[in-house]
């Protein structure tokens, strides 16, 4: 939806092509746009607030890499404080989004950032499926 209005377009290649071009910079606000000073442990290029710096003359691919880091952040973080409390650092992303090469990036940073592990397996895009394969096998063969 948010890639519809946007960008014009819901084609998942071309939003994919945008992704490779686009300039964050362009479109959120970093810790580094509003402390003079770095904060320990908080990257000065960390986002601060999605969309929150965002420039007249962004272009496609700089709104999309901003709409991608946005899902992708609050999908991590809402992962993280799931894990929070507990002994399971592991996180397994799975669905289309996780094909997405740009994304092991924005991961990679939160991963590091909260001492967990997102884990993209192979065929995730196909995970549901798979699952519900291996349900009916288990338990109706």
């Amino acid at each position: 939806g948010l890639s519809s209005i946007l960008l014009g377009t819901k084609d998942i290649d071309i939003i994919n092509g945008y992704f490779k071009s686009g300039q964050l910079k362009n479109v959120d606000l970093s810790i580094g746009d509003i402390c003079n000073e770095p904060i320990p442990s908080l990257p000065l290029d960390l986002t601060a607030s999605n969309f929150g710096n965002i420039l007249v003359n962004a272009s496609k691919s700089d709104l999309s890499i901003g709409i991608l880091n946005m899902i992708c952040q609050t999908i991590g973080l809402l992962a993280i404080f799931y894990v929070k409390n507990d002994d399971i650092k592991d996180i397994v992303l799975t669905g289309t989004l996780s094909k997405f090469s740009v994304i092991r990036q924005i991961f990679d940073r939160l991963e590091l950032l909260h001492n967990v592990k997102f884990i993209i397996p192979n065929d995730s895009t196909f995970a549901t499926s798979i699952g519900a394969i291996i349900y009916y096998n288990k338990f109706f063969r």
